[in-house]
């Protein structure tokens, strides 16, 4: 916030920026604390609004199965299992989707991710997208860690009640400054959820991005270096001037 240079008056608000499930976190703070917020940033990841009927992630999966590694998420062995694969993970999360792999085209996919990390004729190599300086980072962080990143993908039921209390918006407040940014080969971010945006958040200002894919702050870093200040700063100088 010291970077935007808000009034001391304004620094109560805040400028919400998430990536990939950070979105449903960052979306659902400006569901839940409207009053809070100058700007929300989303990045890879489409608004979700709040759920009308309780779907079990099973089901979720069978509607879109690229989602089938979250129920290998939702396993609470899943946690151990992948710290003791850490480096061979993350080598496959950040890997350069340019560079085709026949042997990790399903990994997504129900029982796909398991495979991957069990085989020993599947090894991978490199950094991916990452720089080694970022890799290593990385490794040292989740080193023992996952247990609770992996959390969220146990909770769709805790989260769902939470959601049905009455009190919480079912989209972002109509005056609220909202970014998008999409990367064009990120096959998380499929048309139905972009429309999805369009139709309860259409003051979305949605960047999409040719050429990169999921992990945006690495594959496009001065595009989101650069856009994503800009945006908060924009944003936060109009609502100041609006409140005058």
């Amino acid at each position: 916030m010291d970077s935007l240079q808000l009034p001391k008056e304004r620094t109560a608000m805040k400028v919400i920026v998430g990536h990939d499930w950070g979105c449903f976190m960052a979306s659902r703070f400006a569901l839940w604390h409207p009053d809070r917020l100058l700007s929300l940033i989303l990045m890879s990841v489409p608004f979700v609004p709040p759920a009308k009927t309780y779907a079990p992630l099973e089901k979720l999966v069978e509607m879109v199965p690229n989602w089938g590694y979250h129920l290998f998420f939702a396993d609470q062995n899943s946690s151990r299992e992948i710290e003791s694969k850490l480096p061979k993970f993350f080598t496959l999360i950040f890997r350069d989707r340019n560079k085709s792999d026949a042997r990790l085209q399903n990994w997504t996919l129900p029982g796909g991710l398991p495979k991957v990390l069990r085989s020993d004729e599947i090894q991978l190599e490199g950094t991916g997208v990452l720089t080694q300086q970022e890799y290593n980072y990385y490794l040292s962080q989740f080193d023992r860690r996952m247990h609770g990143p992996l959390n969220y993908y146990r909770t769709t039921l805790h989260r769902y009640n939470e959601e049905h209390d009455g009190s919480l918006l079912p989209a972002p407040r109509p005056d609220l400054p909202v970014l998008l940014i999409i990367g064009k080969n990120d096959p998380t971010s499929n048309q139905g959820a972009l429309d999805i945006t369009r139709k309860l958040v259409p003051q979305a200002q949605i960047e999409i991005i040719e050429g990169v894919g999921h992990w945006l702050m690495v594959e496009a870093r001065d595009y989101i270096t650069e856009v994503v200040p800009q945006f908060a700063r924009s944003a936060s100088t109009r609502d100041v001037q609006t409140k005058l």
